[in-house]
C-alpha cells in the first residue's frame, strides 16, 4: 500500500511540474526537486537544445521524450542519451549531422536544462512507441506536431 501511495504522489508531483513547465513558470532546473545523473542530464539537455532549443516547451519536452523512448526500445540502438544520438543504423544516422556535431559543445538554456531534468526524473510525456521526430512525417502515424518558425515538427509512432 505504501508503494502505491508513493507512486501516486510522485505522479501528482510530476503532473504539477509538467503544468508549470508548459505554462512558463519553471525556467531553471533548480525549481525541480530531485537528483539526476549529471552526464545524462547534460546529454539530454544538449540533444534537446541541438534539435529544438529555440522552439516551445512542448516541442522540447516531446523531443526529449523521443530520446527516452528510443533508449527504452529494443528496435533502436543505444542504452543512454549519448549512444542514441551517435548511433548509426545501416547507412542512416539516428540524429542529424548538426546535432551530432554540436552535441558536445552546445550551450543550453536554463529552461532546457529544467526540461531535461524533468524528463529524466518523470519520464516521457508521450506513449513509448513515439520514436520519430522531425520536419517530415515518418513511422506509422502522427502522434502530435508543433508549429515552429521553420514549419512543423512532427512526432510520430513507430515500432518500439
Amino acid at each position: 500500500m505504501e508503494a502505491i501511495i508513493t507512486r501516486a504522489v510522485s505522479t501528482m508531483i510530476g503532473a504539477i511540474y509538467l503544468a508549470l513547465l508548459l505554462n512558463g513558470h519553471i525556467t531553471s532546473p533548480d525549481q525541480i526537486k530531485g537528483t539526476v545523473n549529471e552526464k545524462e542530464w547534460r546529454d539530454m539537455s544538449s540533444v534537446i537544445e541541438c534539435e529544438n532549443g529555440s522552439n516551445s516547451v512542448k516541442c522540447r519536452l516531446l523531443t526529449g521524450s523521443v530520446v527516452l523512448n528510443r533508449i527504452a526500445s529494443k528496435k533502436w540502438k543505444g542504452n543512454n542519451v549519448e549512444e542514441v544520438v551517435m548511433a548509426k543504423e545501416g547507412p542512416y544516422w539516428q540524429y542529424a549531422y548538426t546535432t551530432r556535431r554540436d552535441f558536445y559543445t552546445k550551450k543550453c538554456s536554463e529552461q532546457t536544462k529544467a526540461i531535461a531534468k524533468y524528463l529524466l526524473i518523470y519520464g516521457p510525456i508521450c506513449p513509448s512507441n513515439v520514436v520519430y521526430q522531425g520536419q517530415s512525417l515518418n513511422g506509422s502515424g502522427l502522434y502530435d506536431y508543433v508549429d515552429t518558425p521553420d514549419g512543423k515538427e512532427y512526432f510520430c509512432y513507430g515500432q518500439s
